[in-house]
């Protein structure tokens, strides 16, 4: 019986692999969450993928490390593209989450399942922040747990889509009938 070997070259963008496959060339769930988090700091500072070198790369983590420590201002990571209209604190805590995912040593990372568990915690709070404000602004009288529902699966929930029709105003013909449409004639 003969024995074979395989080799494999693990290719990829310098800027997201992890700092110990390239010096350990074993890639591991922690690799993974590396690369997650350099992902999340581009979407974050507004980088594009292209520009990332390890040069670049490096200099990205300091900055969102600095920001951390508040060293920096929040302003000097976030995208400009935002104008500064974001949630602060959940941008904040997904910075951090971010942050923590780069860590040099894969010891110091997070498992991909507490990463998923704080941008969770994050997005319900951006939502349920955005319902409020929506309900303020709308001098809307859903309770909140109703909105929080609602939001979380807008746009595709079609009691929103319901109560939008009912709102809506309806066609009529020239006689002031109301003109019934394709979906009207299917229930």
């Amino acid at each position: 019986m003969e024995e074979s070997k395989v080799f494999t070259d693990v290719r990829g963008t310098l800027g997201y692999m992890d700092p110990e496959y390239m010096t350990n060339a074993k890639l591991t769930c922690a690799s993974d969450v590396y690369s997650f988090g350099i992902v999340a700091l581009q979407i974050l500072s507004g980088k594009r993928v292209i520009e990332l070198d390890l040069d670049a790369r490096d200099h990205l983590t300091r900055k969102a490390k600095d920001v951390i420590l508040e060293k920096r201002p929040l302003s000097d990571f976030e995208d400009p593209r935002l104008n500064g209209n974001l949630n602060v604190d959940d941008f904040k805590a997904i910075l951090h989450v971010a942050v923590l995912c780069v860590a040099k040593s894969s010891k110091g990372r997070p498992t991909i399942h507490v990463v998923f568990d704080e941008l969770d915690k994050a997005w319900k709070n951006t939502v349920s922040n955005m319902t409020a404000r929506v309900r303020s602004e709308y001098n809307l009288s859903t309770p909140p747990s109703k909105s929080m529902e609602l939001a979380e699966t807008w746009p595709d929930n079609p009691e929103i889509e319901q109560q939008q029709q009912q709102s809506a105003p309806q066609p009529a013909s020239e006689d002031g009938t109301a003109i019934t449409t394709m979906g009207d004639q299917a229930s």
